[in-house]
Parts: C-alpha cells; sequence; structure tokens
C-alpha cells in the first residue's frame, strides 16, 4: 500500500472516531433535555414568565436577591413563574395552570407577583415568604406547614385551594399524608 494510502486510512479513522465521539456528546446532550422536559412544571402561558428553579446557589440561598427564595433539602422541585398582568392573573394561574402532583402560591416581591410551584415529595425551606396569598394543593395528599423550630403549625389536604397566611412558616413538607 503506499504511503498516501496508508495516510488516508490513518485520517479516515481518525475522522470515524472524531465523528463517534461527537454523536456521544449529542446523545448525552438530548438525553439531559428529554429529561428535564419530562418535569411535570406547568407549563407558560402568554402573560407568565418562566424565571427559573427556586434555588440557584447550591448549598445556600441564591445571592442577591432579596425575594422569596425555596431551595429542597432531598431532590423535590420548585420553579418560579412570573405574572406580567398581575395578582389576578397570578391567583388564575396557581388554581388552573399548577398541574400535576404539585403545590402552588403566590408571593409579591418588588410590584411583581410570582408563583412558586413545588413538586414531588420533599421539604422545602421557604425563605422571605410573607404575606395572604392565594395556594392551592393539586395533589391528593396533604403539605404539613412547619414553624423556625420545625413544628407543624398548620396542614393543608389534598386539593385545597384556599389562601395561606405566609408569615410564620419557615418550611413545607409535601405528601406529609
Amino acid at each position: 500500500m503506499s504511503r498516501i494510502g496508508v495516510w488516508n486510512a490513518r485520517t479516515v479513522g481518525r475522522r470515524l472516531v472524531f465523528v463517534a465521539a461527537i454523536t456521544v456528546l449529542l446523545s448525552a446532550l438530548v438525553s439531559v433535555r428529554a429529561e428535564a422536559a419530562e418535569r411535570a412544571d406547568p407549563p407558560a402561558t402568554a402573560d407568565i414568565i418562566v424565571t427559573g428553579e427556586c434555588w440557584r446557589s447550591p448549598g445556600g440561598w441564591t445571592p442577591n436577591w432579596a425575594g422569596p427564595q425555596v431551595k429542597p433539602r432531598a431532590g423535590g422541585q420548585c420553579s418560579v413563574y412570573r405574572a406580567t398582568d398581575g395578582a389576578t392573573e397570578a391567583n388564575n394561574y396557581v388554581h388552573n395552570n399548577c398541574s400535576g402532583n404539585s403545590f402552588c402560591t403566590v408571593q409579591r416581591h418588588g410590584g411583581a407577583y410570582y408563583i412558586y410551584w413545588f413538586g414531588g415529595c420533599d421539604v422545602f425551606d421557604l425563605r422571605g415568604f410573607s404575606g395572604y396569598w392565594e395556594a392551592h394543593n393539586h395533589s391528593t395528599r396533604g403539605v404539613y406547614f412547619y414553624d423556625s423550630a420545625g413544628n407543624v403549625i398548620g396542614q393543608y389536604a389534598g386539593g385545597r385551594r384556599d389562601p395561606v397566611r405566609w408569615d410564620p412558616i419557615w418550611s413545607i413538607r409535601t405528601c406529609a399524608y
């Protein structure tokens, strides 16, 4: 075989290895995107802006954000959405668009209304939650509310859709009973 033929075979081999590596990377990326799409987050509507997950700093609270924050303890899911048309829109979203096995509520910060979506069974630590806001437990299982000492101070049955006074609540447990 000529020198050119050997070089071409090596080049082809290297290219095949490169193409295989790119294929594996793209497959992994598609798998991660599909896994994220399987989350039961409520869909955004024209007037609801998806602002992301409730926590952004692993192991700690999100720096430089004075608004309400949520931190799941053991893998629960939480997302936050901003209602662009005010409290009525946020309240309607909590009752009509939060779906699946979830608990949803509203919080106000800086003149804007935010919808907090809690999915999965977990304890969620809360920071900056206050006020008397609409909530809806779309699950068949209840939610416990805890004070700063970790004592149960209230419960919210599956299917319930009433406002919650958040001022004394420091954490919640979904799928509690």
